[in-house]
């Protein structure tokens, strides 16, 4: 649709004979659902008419009131909705839903906060949520924010019609950010995969570095640092980027080509929230997918004769830290439980016979 966009801001004969096709192919879907209403393909149809009329300005959006000031929100009933509510509290960090000062951005806000929290509480308030939403407000699905990802999910509408608030959208679609392969390498199936997740965490920041942390060694060694400094933003992602370029590039010497694979990994389960996203969220599916990945890199590296192991670190602390730096693992008094894993950064690995510690975030038995 974007390429469709550009084409009909031209103003050329191309540009005006796609302008009535996209019209026709409008009456017609019209016409087409008015006359089957109950074919189940309708609210696909609905959705794409909905698209087609925004490329074509059919709609008032561009005309809505203006957007309500800070000390007159809206969506304060969603705000106190989702503030109130008991199932949220333990993932808030001390800055939420205190930066926006627009319906637009608390939308946002909103939106980015709950890929921290399980996604089957989301999935349960889900409905609760947008019934928050003040009477006359429209929710409007093209009007979308694309994060790059492995598989399509609309995670939230846009809303329009009073307020104008972009959703959250995960898209195939949406090309890798272009740091990542500017040589436009052609990428195996499984880098390209890997892309998509590291384009993700690169989009993540750009949306939500004020609520961010790392804890990637290779940048600071000494616990989570705050992603609001550019300076240290800056540093993280360069250090995130070209742990991908070194995946992309690999060598003969399967030691150096398994351990780059564990680097990047670490750098993106480095990417944390504090308090940290729940491991069943969408944040924390996301990283658990690439060590899936590094797990089957893993399988194939034996299944060709290589004495390769590797294992992620979970459970007491107690008995994971002689797997461990333990100078390098972080204590955080978070969790329900005294002396758990809270998060494995880096897998303890075994290659060729050389051992490579993991790394942890653990809550200590004694609180500070």
């Amino acid at each position: 649709m974007e390429k469709i966009k550009n084409i009909l801001g031209i103003n050329s004969n191309l540009s005006n004979t796609l302008k009535f096709s996209l019209h026709g192919l409008r009456a017609s879907l019209v016409a087409a659902k008015n006359q089957f209403p109950d074919d189940q393909s309708i609210s696909l149809c609905n959705e794409l008419i909905a698209e087609l009329e925004e490329i074509l300005n059919l709609t008032n959006i561009e005309a809505d009131p203006p957007v309500p000031s800070s000390d007159n929100f809206m969506l304060k009933s969603l705000k106190d909705y989702v503030t109130q509510n008991q199932d949220l509290k333990i993932y808030w960090g001390d800055k939420f839903l205190v930066q926006s000062e627009t319906d637009e951005d608390l939308w946002q806000e909103i939106q980015l906060f709950l890929l921290r929290v399980p996604e089957k509480i989301v999935d349960h308030l889900k409905d609760e949520i947008l019934k928050q939403m003040p009477d006359g407000v429209r929710f409007w699905s093209p009007s979308k924010l694309n994060i790059p990802y492995y598989k399509d999910k609309q995670v939230f509408p846009g809303l329009a019609k009073g307020i104008k608030a972009k959703g959250l959208n995960f898209s195939t679609q949406t090309d890798l950010d272009s740091r990542l392969n500017p040589q436009n390498q052609e990428l195996t199936e499984d880098i390209a995969y890997l892309g998509k997740i590291v384009s993700a965490c690169l989009k993540l920041i750009d949306l939500d570095s004020s609520n961010l942390y790392h804890a990637f060694e290779k940048v600071y060694q000494f616990g989570l640092m705050s992603l609001s400094k550019q300076e240290e933003r800056e540093r993280y992602v360069r250090a995130l980027i070209q742990s991908f370029h070194r995946v992309i590039e690999p060598s003969q010497d399967i030691v150096s080509n398994l351990n780059n694979h564990i680097a990047l990994d670490e750098a993106i389960h480095s990417l944390v929230y504090n308090p940290l996203a729940a491991e069943d969220s969408w944040w924390g599916n996301l990283q658990q997918e690439y060590r899936n990945k590094l797990q089957l890199f893993f399988k194939q590296a034996r299944k060709e004769g290589h004495n390769v192991f590797i294992r992620s670190l979970s459970g007491d602390y107690r008995d994971v830290y002689k797997d461990t730096n333990r100078d390098q693992d972080i204590p955080l008094d978070q969790g329900e439980t005294p002396g758990k894993v809270l998060t494995c950064l880096r897998v303890y690995s075994s290659i060729q016979g050389k051992v490579f510690p993991g790394r942890v975030i653990y809550r200590p038995e004694t609180l500070r």
